[in-house]
């Protein structure tokens, strides 16, 4: 089984897209913004969204890249169709899984696509290059852990907030801080970078596309 790392988030079918709000909040502090993104993304029943994911292995420093087609339901439920695969015999991938869950199901693509199977969430070919739950770090992942205390937040630019943990961060007791980028205007996401040293990320979500929709059917997440 090859690596088919994903995260997080995200186009697909025509499906009642929600108004995006006018707010500006360029001008507000970084956790008012924050709250502001998290209310945003808990007012829509559902996304969809093309995300490019870029990851170093802290190990080993091997370079990933993932390109996926991802739409997600509340509470938790995510589909994701590979697009483009740094490995390409992964290109075509699909993936089904629910928040919290023991296991993922993949369906194959190409030629193979009538094999379906379930693997442990923690696999090595399920889980990212650095050993992440795909749940904890898509949309509804990354939102929900950055909606708890433990966090300060700063505005760095326009658009661009820098979250540092108080203490050990949650998901990786290596990452020191995280840059979330969005919209002011519209507050849709744009790109979620995580740090050790240094200026240069080692994960990176770079939203090419995205809506927030009132629901989705079942139908198209399940493969």
């Amino acid at each position: 089984m090859l690596r088919i790392m994903t995260a997080i988030l995200l186009t697909g079918i025509m499906l009642p897209v929600q108004a995006a709000p006018t707010v500006q909040v360029a001008q507000a502090n970084g956790e008012s913004a924050l709250r502001q993104l998290v209310q945003r993304a808990a007012s829509s029943g559902a996304f969809e969204a093309v995300v490019e994911k870029l990851e170093t292995n802290l190990k080993d420093a091997k370079k990933s890249r993932v390109v996926m087609r991802v739409w997600g339901k509340k509470p938790h439920s995510v589909r994701v169709e590979v697009i483009d695969h740094h490995n390409p015999q992964t290109k075509g991938f699909k993936l089904f899984y629910t928040g919290g869950s023991a296991n993922v199901r993949v369906q194959a693509g190409g030629a193979l696509k009538f094999i379906k199977r379930d693997f442990p969430m923690t696999h090595p070919d399920i889980a990212t290059a650095n050993g992440y739950r795909l749940d904890a770090v898509d949309l509804y992942g990354l939102l929900n852990r950055l909606s708890r205390p433990g966090y300060t937040v700063q505005t760095t630019g326009d658009g661009v907030l820098e979250i540092r943990p108080k203490g050990k961060h949650p998901l990786d007791g290596r990452i020191t801080r995280e840059r979330l980028g969005f919209d002011p205007m519209t507050l849709q996401l744009r790109f979620w970078e995580a740090y050790t040293q240094g200026n240069t990320p080692f994960y990176q979500l770079n939203i090419q596309k995205m809506s927030f929709l009132n629901t989705l059917p079942d139908s198209q997440l399940k493969l």
